[in-house]
């Protein structure tokens, strides 16, 4: 005679299986990055890594001791010639940088861009450019004074509503986050085991 299983039996079976996938779900959910906080990390490291490549060419400022300017955002970048003006081709789109343009040039340069590259004044509407992983800059453009940070300002997830997060350049190359927000967990946390 066949023996099947009781209704209890069953009942019990599917609630031990339950457990189990809850558990494991929460588990996968840990270790699941968060699409934001990678998109971010991403851009602020490429950007860290932009600044202190554009800073500490020699090429493009001043290295040399006793130099008569620094190597820093707040002038010009050297002229190839000494008397012409840098000039960056960034997908044949020559741009002549200055003070006030120079972060959004050599990032443009550096990263890499989909479509056109704009370092006038920018806006969500009018970015300085899109990065080939979707994210959207803003805020490149304009000169970098002593007194304060440059605020940059990077769209992860394009259309979407939030994703809009900060990242601050100083004029002598030093890249941070503002104190306090998402940004600076993301940063704190990208190292971290759970």
């Amino acid at each position: 005679m066949k023996r099947a299983f009781t209704l209890a039996e069953a009942l019990i079976a599917l609630c031990i299986i339950g457990v189990i996938v809850a558990l494991l779900l929460r588990t996968l959910n840990r270790v699941t990055p968060n699409k934001e906080k990678v998109m971010f990390v991403k851009a602020y490291h490429a950007l860290e890594q932009v600044v202190a490549d554009t800073i500490n060419d020699p090429n493009k400022y001043d290295q040399e001791f006793g130099a008569t300017e620094n190597a820093d955002f707040r002038h010009d970048p050297l002229s190839p010639d000494g008397t012409t003006a840098y000039v960056v081709d960034v997908q044949g789109t020559k741009i002549s940088v200055n003070a006030s343009n120079a972060l959004c040039a050599f990032a443009g340069e550096k990263l890499n861009i989909v479509g056109d590259i704009n370092c006038g004044s920018s806006s969500k509407d009018n970015p300085n450019f899109v990065t080939s992983n979707g994210i959207v800059w803003y805020g490149l453009e304009g000169a970098i004074s002593e007194g304060a940070p440059k605020e940059i300002t990077i769209d992860v997830n394009g259309e979407e509503e939030d994703g809009e997060y900060n990242i601050e350049v100083y004029y002598d190359g030093k890249v941070s986050v503002p104190t306090g927000g998402k940004e600076e967990e993301f940063l704190s946390s990208q190292t971290k085991i759970r």
